[in-house]
């Protein structure tokens, strides 16, 4: 999908755009499962390295609703449905004894591999406040009630852009550095 980068200011109401901006929480977090980092989102990658069992790779994530602000507004982006890619932060290599009880925890509660597989690649990233992303998507323009975009006054309540994922139209959300490029 190739589409324009737009200010949020000037995102197209029920229309399709692509914002750069900085990640803000909203009043929930996740914690990330296999470092305990708390984020808005995360993503986790479990692979098989060197000999011995196969395991095919894994990958899923998870989060609640955040907040992308580019200075000119806020966007309010909803995870449901959304295609999500987060650059990969902390590795760690495990297997046997040497893997943590979270990443052995991780494992059973998603039915991966036997917790004693050996030369397991764990792999987590995560956004973080402060943190340029990308996101391209539908977006419509809502009154913004819990505050979320300043400029809010007593005459005039702000208003707050809303990303979805749409049958029609997929939300993809990036952190990569080759998509954000320096934020700007």
């Amino acid at each position: 999908m190739d589409v324009d980068h737009v200010d949020i200011a000037d995102f197209p109401d029920h229309g399709v755009g692509k914002i750069i901006g900085q990640v803000r929480y909203t009043k929930r977090t996740v914690v990330s499962p296999m470092f305990g980092t708390e984020c808005a989102a995360y993503q986790v990658s479990v692979s098989h390295r060197g000999a011995g069992p196969s395991v095919q790779p894994w990958r899923t994530f998870g989060g609640y609703e955040f907040i992308i602000d580019d200075g000119t507004g806020a966007a309010l982006v909803y995870l449901g449905g959304a295609a999500i890619s987060i650059t990969l932060d902390t590795h760690c290599h495990a297997g046997g004894t040497s893997t943590t009880p979270a990443q052995r925890r991780f494992m059973e509660q998603h039915g991966l591999i036997e917790p004693t597989t050996n030369n397991l690649l764990f792999v987590e990233g995560v956004l973080q406040p402060g943190e340029w992303v990308t996101a391209i998507g539908w977006g419509r323009w809502v009154m913004d009630p819990k505050g979320h975009t300043p400029g809010s006054n007593y005459r005039e309540m702000a208003k707050l852009l809303e990303l979805h994922a749409r049958p029609e139209q997929s939300l993809r959300i990036t952190d990569d550095v080759q998509v954000v490029g320096d934020g700007r």
